[in-house]
């Protein structure tokens, strides 16, 4: 596999802005800044300087590869908490921008023009590796019997309770990703779009195995991801746009037809809600999937602040929404 180090991009010009709102640090020549097979929680951003980054493969080093002014090294432990692939030391004296677990969403609060810029900047300068220990099915995957799965559109607060539950299970035990909204004495990841959002549970047996969310603009603000998904360029907004979020299913229910399921009522409720348009973010390598369904990208690859490297995409579902619906086993809802 390529490590991020081989890959990331020397040459990209970081908007300027960000000054004043992310810590410095710096480096002398001859600093190791990221040792192998450690954990670090933040990225660093390469304001001055160069680094070298010395690959090994169980033996001896394999040479080392230059980064610039631009590179963006630690993603992948700041996403995923995995250790650093290499070694990462100094060649010259470096300051470095410090991206810490809740820097991302403080500047959305509080700088979201500049939020907007540099998690459009981050998005192209990090690239990223496959996931390690994820499974690489695609979500359209599924197989064997499962006749006890049912979605409900939920307002049961104890259902919605264990709901989050399960983000909790899935972004901070099973993956270990930070997240500002992560809640340790509850243990559940609750954020500001529940408060108006629709949420679609999976059930099996009782069970709750999967949810996905999803937010019609015109019942609340949904801050940067208007910008980020590229909504405001459309004359449907925001009377007849909708955002989908937080889709996620339980380990041992992934390849089942939750997936579908949840979908099915999503876009019945969308469709008869009088949704024109869906936006989503997703990982770049699911992207070509999307694109078969119908999606289309929407705007600049952006940095999700909990996910990574994100793209945006839109769903017409006035296009697709009849295609999409035999696909995913629904009545004709016209």
């Amino acid at each position: 596999m390529v490590s991020l180090y081989e890959l990331a991009s020397p040459s990209l010009r970081y908007p300027e802005c960000v000054h004043g709102l992310l810590k410095e640090v710096s480096f002398s020549a001859g600093d190791v800044i990221h040792r192998a097979g450690e954990r670090y929680r933040d990225m660093y951003l390469i304001a001055e300087g160069w680094l070298e980054v010395r690959q090994k493969r169980d033996g001896p080093e394999l040479g080392a590869t230059g980064l610039g002014p631009g590179s963006v090294i630690g993603e992948m432990g700041y996403v995923q908490g995995f250790p650093a692939p290499a070694d990462v030391v100094a060649r010259t004296a470096v300051r470095a921008l410090v991206i810490e677990d809740d820097t991302l969403w403080r500047m959305q609060k509080h700088a979201p023009r500049v939020a907007i810029e540099f998690g459009r900047f981050l998005g192209n300068a990090v690239v990223r590796g496959e996931s390690r220990g994820e499974s690489n099915l695609s979500p359209l995957s599924i197989g064997g019997k499962y006749p006890n799965i049912h979605v409900v559109h939920c307002r049961d607060d104890n259902i919605l309770n264990e709901v989050m539950k399960l983000r909790y299970h899935i972004c901070w035990e099973e993956f270990g990703r930070y997240s500002p909204h992560l809640d340790h004495d509850k243990k559940i990841l609750r954020d500001e779009f529940d408060d108006f959002g629709h949420e679609f549970v999976a059930l099996d047996g009782g069970e709750v195995i999967g949810s996905l969310r999803t937010n019609l603009a015109r019942e609340g603000a949904l801050g940067v991801f208007e910008d980020f998904y590229g909504m405001r360029a459309s004359k449907n907004h925001p009377q007849r746009t909708a955002i989908c979020t937080k889709v996620i299913i339980k380990k041992t229910k992934r390849g089942t037809p939750a997936y579908l399921k949840m979908c099915s009522e999503w876009l019945q409720y969308t469709m008869q809600q009088g949704i024109v348009e869906c936006y989503i973010g997703c990982e770049p390598k699911l992207t070509p999937i999307l694109g078969m369904l119908g999606f289309k990208r929407s705007g600049e690859r952006f940095y999700h602040y909990e996910l990574g490297p994100n793209d945006p995409m839109m769903l017409n579902l006035v296009q697709h929404g009849k295609r999409l619906a035999r696909l995913a086993g629904l009545r004709s809802l016209f």
